[in-house]
């Protein structure tokens, strides 16, 4: 049901704010970011036409040199319809190097441990899981994602190039 490459992808690109590699990097978007949960949930929305919520804790570190690190604790993307719930969990880290292209940013990711777990909940409260995996290094797409990107003293607002959905549009600086 769930194709765990593209499943990866989308958890990249959902929870990595893009921000610059090579010298140098705006000044700007070095630090620790959070997206805006509330605007996650309505970026679901947009692809997902069924109610959506987003919790949990993530956030992404940009360094000066280019690396950023995305934490993900207890994430859970959980969509409700008709008595029957569907629970995406993600757990670990997203590490890639970031740069800057034609005032774009690419970002390549370069390591991962990420555990994922899609489940049904039923309406009696029972859970099948259908996804429950440990992604490792082997498990990074081939793929370097594109944003274009506002950056504020206190928000991040990335776009995202290509098919990807832009779920989680807009970041805090923490």
């Amino acid at each position: 049901m769930t194709q765990i490459p593209k499943l990866w992808a989308v958890i990249a690109l959902c929870v990595m704010p893009p921000a610059a590699m090579a010298a140098p990097v705006d000044p700007c978007l070095v630090g620790i970011w959070a997206p805006d949960m509330d605007r996650a949930a309505a970026g679901y929305q947009q692809f997902i036409p069924i109610p959506v919520t987003v919790s949990g804790v993530i956030r992404a570190e940009i360094t000066g040199d280019g690396q950023a690190t995305a934490t993900l604790e207890n994430v859970e993307v959980t969509m409700a319809q008709e008595g029957a719930t569907i629970v995406n969990r993600a757990d670990g880290t997203i590490r890639m190097d970031l740069r800057m292209e034609g005032g774009d940013i690419l970002a390549e990711p370069v390591a991962t441990a990420l555990s994922v777990t899609a489940s049904l909940v039923l309406p009696d409260g029972g859970e099948q899981v259908i996804v429950n995996r440990d992604l490792g290094n082997e498990a990074l797409p081939a793929e370097i994602a594109r944003a274009s990107y506002i950056c504020t003293e206190e928000t991040l607002t990335v776009t995202n190039s290509g098919p990807a959905p832009n779920v989680m549009p807009v970041w805090i600086r923490q």
